[in-house]
């Protein structure tokens, strides 16, 4: 059974490298942390190490005032992140990287019990990448009302050199603070070469990849089909399937039914019946809505629906829905 958790369950470690500041999780619940050095106001280098007794599901609240870039280099292991309302779903794989936009958002993030998983994070708000002169991606919406996944695919050797520094700087290796910002920056100065080329440099294929998946955030209650999406976006059924799982780490189909399981999960909370729920999210049965569902979410549509009748009778009678 997973442990669910909030930012609650964290406290401050001492355990930490100089000059970093932890937080753990209680020891019963493993070896799981997270330690983080501010190079320089707005930018923040964070190293995460989870090896948890059993599987967590642990809730997360983004409020940052302004656009955060963070590059996520995977270390070891994998996990992954659903954003609330609005948001993605990412992924964080050894080997990989994954590059995000955030600003005010909630969501959760997953981690399997008794497996090991290492990541490091830059994050990067926007006025400090104004000063250095690097450039936000222009093709997101400029909300800060949500994660967007950017990028992701395998980490380049030059990515991973820098990365290299910064791991042996959490470490505990001598790295002087100059040292370190020219590491930071050279990282983030790499990877935004390949994934926001400057005006008139994204290859139109890219750019047609998130044209498709803004279809399938806005018409996912529609009956979509590879065939649609090709021929609304001018790209092959090739290009697209290699395209999503090398941009966003997933295929088209996988990335539709996680659109309309989060959906539906509003829905079923918000008091919508199970065909109401299943006709709005694009399918024809419920008995195939729910079948979906269950394999998505590993509950049934009535778990979160009776959820919801509780918290209606608990308000009726003057009482605290949990």
């Amino acid at each position: 059974m997973s442990a669910r958790l909030t930012s609650a369950h964290f406290q401050p470690g001492h355990a930490g490298p100089p000059g970093w500041t932890r937080q753990q999780l209680p020891a019963d619940l493993g070896r799981c942390f997270v330690d983080r050095l501010q190079i320089e106001p707005g930018i923040a280098l964070i190293y995460s190490e989870y090896v948890p007794s059993r599987d967590l599901d642990e809730a997360s609240r983004i409020d940052h005032g302004t656009r955060v870039l963070t590059l996520t280099l995977g270390l070891e292991g994998r996990s992954g992140y659903e954003a609330g309302r609005g948001g993605d779903l990412l992924g964080f794989h050894a080997g990989h990287t994954t590059l995000s936009l955030s600003g005010r958002a909630t969501g959760h993030r997953r981690y399997a019990g008794d497996a090991r998983v290492r990541q490091l994070r830059l994050a990067v708000d926007e006025p400090a990448m104004r000063r250095y002169g690097l450039r936000t991606p222009g093709d997101v919406d400029t909300r800060v009302h949500c994660v967007r996944q950017l990028a992701f695919g395998r980490t380049r050797a030059d990515v991973a050199r820098f990365g290299q520094v910064l791991d042996a700087a959490h470490a505990g290796r001598p790295i002087g603070r100059l040292d370190l910002q020219i590491a930071a920056l050279s990282l983030l100065s790499a990877q935004l070469a390949q994934d926001c080329p400057g005006p008139g440099g994204r290859d139109d294929d890219e750019a047609r990849l998130f044209r498709a998946r803004a279809l399938l955030e806005d018409n996912y209650d529609q009956a979509l089909t590879v065939a649609w999406l090709c021929r609304t976006t001018g790209l092959n059924e090739c290009k697209l399937k290699q395209g999503f799982r090398s941009l966003f780490g997933t295929s088209p189909y996988r990335m539709l039914t996680a659109i309309r399981m989060r959906h539906a999960r509003d829905m079923l909370a918000r008091g919508q019946s199970v065909a109401t729920t299943a006709y709005r999210t694009g399918y024809q049965h419920p008995s195939s809505f729910s079948a979906a569902f269950c394999r998505h979410h590993g509950h049934p549509p009535s778990y979160y629906g009776g959820r919801a009748a509780h918290c209606r009778t608990l308000a009726g009678n003057g009482g605290t829905a949990p």
